[in-house]
Parts: structure tokens; C-alpha cells; sequence
């Protein structure tokens, strides 16, 4: 009788315990539900037309369990927590709109303390100067005119632009709640369905980006108006094996659209007269490094205190560059020489490439650019589904030594590789890798 009251008992409580636990799942996963609704109401405006979702939730969620899942890693590192004032949602939305450049983007977050917000603003965005723009709305411009940021007491927008454009309108509708996309909108359905880290939507194409153990994924349809792409199967040069770069194109571009001239310290490119030469095939390819002699030009006074000129040569290495291009090469040649960007030696002119002293030549059928005067290039070939590739090896390119600054900010990094088929005329597919070293510490905590 004892024995069956104790076990009625422990029944009971094991009951509890897991309607207890029941409850407490169902509430946080009804907390996450509300966010990601929230987070869809009234922050992306109506003329949005490239759009990039940020997971925020599922980023965190993944962030937690790597932590699980490697204390040790992050015991050692000390980041100071930041304090923005914003009052992050479930999903941060940022995009261009169709009325702008498309090197202009937008965002638009809720505000979690003002005061806080406007020290982030002052000393993580460098903006110093605040100017009331009425209705209860305070705009903040950067020196540069980059970046400009608009708040009232319940949101904040900002916009980043790359062709310092006006962007007060845009940040003006989206404080007053004018013009604004329904969470129901066409445009962020597939954005809604969507479970991955990052998602993108523009004029029907989607892609998605994850971070996971050891590498950042990416993968998505597009399509670019000006290339014209013939076929499936493509065919590339052979590179060398030990290269640390690769890359090729395999594609035409459409000469109906025109082009802005380039100007380079005195010079004018025109890039629709170049591409006249170009037969849809280009490489580039960075393999080892090549030994250069280079004339250094310093003065110095004569017994007369006169200066004079005096010439030294200088021995260095530079990175073993090669570039390919399938072309009119003769052609193509004299253009270049006639507009003075190559000399009658095959030396691209110092001041359109300054770094290294680099040659082009005609090679049968190829236009061939190279810090190498005497390379030959291989004539070997081989197919490939891809119709753009490229390979970066950062063990092999740091080892060079040749290139510090990058060397500096990709000592967590291994390999990228990004690959693009031609699925049909109206859409194309890539997919990137970005690898780290370290294979069992999620990416996102690797990137920063």
C-alpha cells in the first residue's frame, strides 16, 4: 500500500516535471514565433528591389550551441559587449530600393534606449553632428556623407551609400510608417520560407547563405542582363597545379549597352573599344614568384650643389601573375600601344598598373598579360561544367609573402571557392566556400 502511495507519488512528480518542461519549450518557442512575426511588420520599403534577410534568432540559436560545444574557445576570447540602444528583432532586413543606386543600402531597427543609441552613433559610427530635421525626427551625417542616419524615439534607419546620394526621403518614410512593404507582399514570401542564416530575393532569383563548422556557404540563382552564356560544358586553361589563385570566365558581353570611360592618371580606357577585341574567354592565375629588375631613380648633389639624376637597378620578387584573355590579340595590341598603355617593349605603362612591371603579348589566338617576360603559357586544356571560377589557396598566397596587409586579415582562413553553372538563359547558379582552418569552431566566430 506503501509502496504503490510512494509510486503514484513519483508518477506524479516525473507528470510535472514534464508538463513543467513542456511549458517552458512551448513558451520559448512562442517568443521566438512572436519575433519573427514582428520583425516582418512595416521595416522594408515599398520600392525595396535587392533584399538580404539576417536570421538574427537562428544565427544566436547556432552561436549557442558552438558554444556548447567548444567552451574552451570561447574562454579565452574577451569581447567587450556592445552596446547599440537598438532593440535587435528576430530578422534584420537591409536592401537597396529601385529609385536609388544600387550602391545604396538601407535598414531600419527599434529603438531600446535613445541615449544609449546616440553614444553608439557618436563613437562606433564616428558621427558627431546631429541636426533636427522636425517632426520629431533627428538626422546624423558622416564627414564623408557615406553614411546617414535618421531616429525619432521609436526607430532608427540608416543608409550607406557608395555614390553619396540623397537618401533623407527614403529614411523620412520609413520613421512615419509611409510606403512601407505588407508582411504579406510577394517580394518577402520566399524570404519567410526561407530557414537559413541569410537569405536574398531580387526580381525572382533567391539564394541563401549558412554558417557552419569551418565554412561559410552560399549558394543562389542569379542573372546578368549583359553577359551572353552559350552552353553547359566550357573549357578552361590548365593551371598550375601549386597556383594559389585561379580564375576563369568563360562568356561574352553584350555590346548594346554602353560604358563609362575610365580615366587613370592621364589616361582613357574605353571599355567599349577594348571589348571589340574580346572573344568571350578570359583567366587570370597567380602562381609563385618571378624575379624583376627594376630601375630606382634617386638624386643627389654634385661638387657644384647642382642635383642630378642618378639610375640604380634593384633586384625583387614579385607574385607570378598570369592573365589570358581569347582576343584579336594583333589588334588589341596596337590599340594599346596607340592609346599609350603599352609600349613598343610589351610593358603595360606604370601609371595604369604601378605595382610590378607587367608584360602583354600575343600568343597564338590569346592576349597574355604577366610579371613574367619570358612565360610561356601552357596550351593545355579541359572542360568544365562551370562557366566562372575562381580559387583562392590563402596558406599558399600568405606564403609568398608578397602581400602583408591581406596576409594580416586572413590568418584564420584557408580556402575560397566560388562556382557558376549556366542552368538556363534567364537564370544562373553559384555556390561559394568560404573555408577557415579551424574545422570544428563555427565561422561566424572565426570571421570576427
Amino acid at each position: 500500500m506503501l509502496k504503490t502511495r510512494k509510486n503514484k507519488l513519483l508518477s506524479g512528480g516525473i507528470i510535472l516535471i514534464l508538463a513543467g518542461v513542456v511549458l517552458i519549450l512551448a513558451s520559448v518557442y512562442g517568443y521566438f514565433k512572436f519575433r519573427e512575426y514582428k520583425s516582418y511588420q512595416e521595416v522594408i520599403h515599398a520600392d525595396a528591389s535587392l533584399i538580404v534577410k539576417i536570421d538574427v534568432d537562428k544565427i544566436y540559436k547556432t552561436m549557442v550551441l558552438d558554444y556548447l560545444n567548444n567552451p574552451s574557445y570561447y574562454m579565452g576570447k574577451n569581447d567587450d559587449e556592445l552596446k547599440t540602444g537598438l532593440a535587435i528583432p528576430g530578422n534584420v532586413f537591409i536592401y537597396t530600393v529601385g529609385s536609388k543606386s544600387y550602391k545604396t543600402y538601407f535598414c531600419s531597427l527599434p529603438i531600446a534606449d535613445l541615449t544609449l543609441l546616440k553614444q553608439f552613433i557618436k563613437q562606433r559610427l564616428g558621427v558627431n553632428t546631429f541636426k533636427n530635421a522636425g517632426h520629431g525626427i533627428t538626422l546624423a551625417t558622416s564627414k564623408d556623407g557615406k553614411l546617414t542616419a535618421a531616429f525619432n524615439l521609436k526607430t532608427f534607419a540608416v543608409a550607406y551609400t557608395l555614390k553619396n546620394e540623397n537618401v533623407v526621403d527614403i529614411l523620412i518614410d520609413l520613421l512615419d510608417k509611409k510606403n512601407l512593404l505588407s508582411d504579406k507582399d510577394q517580394k518577402i514570401a520566399s524570404l519567410k520560407n526561407a530557414n537559413t542564416h541569410l537569405t536574398y530575393a531580387f526580381k525572382g532569383y533567391t539564394g541563401a547563405g549558412e554558417f557552419k563548422d569551418g565554412v561559410i556557404h552560399l549558394n543562389g540563382y542569379f542573372n546578368f542582363d549583359d553577359l551572353d552564356i552559350q552552353g553547359k560544358v566550357f573549357t578552361h586553361r590548365v593551371f598550375d597545379k601549386h597556383a594559389s589563385i585561379k580564375m576563369w570566365l568563360n562568356a561574352r558581353l553584350l555590346n548594346g549597352k554602353p560604358y563609362s570611360e575610365i580615366q587613370i592618371k592621364g589616361h582613357r580606357i574605353y571599355p567599349d573599344s577594348l571589348l571589340k577585341y574580346y572573344q568571350g574567354y578570359l583567366d587570370l592565375e597567380f602562381a609563385g614568384v618571378v624575379n624583376q629588375i627594376d630601375t630606382v631613380v634617386t638624386y643627389e648633389y654634385n661638387d657644384d650643389f647642382e642635383k642630378e639624376e642618378v639610375r640604380s637597378l634593384r633586384a625583387a620578387q614579385v607574385p607570378g601573375i598570369i592573365g589570358t584573355t581569347r582576343a584579336q590579340s594583333k589588334p588589341l595590341i596596337n590599340y594599346l600601344v596607340k592609346e599609350g598603355l603599352l609600349d613598343t617593349c610589351g610593358v603595360i605603362s606604370r601609371q595604369v598598373f604601378p605595382l610590378y612591371t607587367l608584360y602583354g603579348k600575343n600568343d597564338t589566338g590569346f592576349f597574355t598579360l604577366s610579371t613574367d617576360r619570358n612565360i610561356k603559357v601552357s596550351t593545355l586544356s579541359e572542360k568544365s561544367p562551370y562557366f566562372f571560377y575562381f580559387e583562392m589557396d590563402f596558406n599558399h598566397l600568405n606564403g609568398l609573402r608578397q602581400f602583408p596587409l591581406l596576409e594580416k586579415y586572413t590568418k584564420s582562413l584557408d580556402m575560397i571557392r566560388i562556382k557558376a553553372i549556366n542552368t538556363s538563359k534567364e537564370k544562373k547558379y553559384f555556390e561559394m566556400d568560404l573555408n577557415f582552418k579551424m574545422g570544428n569552431i563555427n565561422a561566424l566566430a572565426q570571421l570576427f
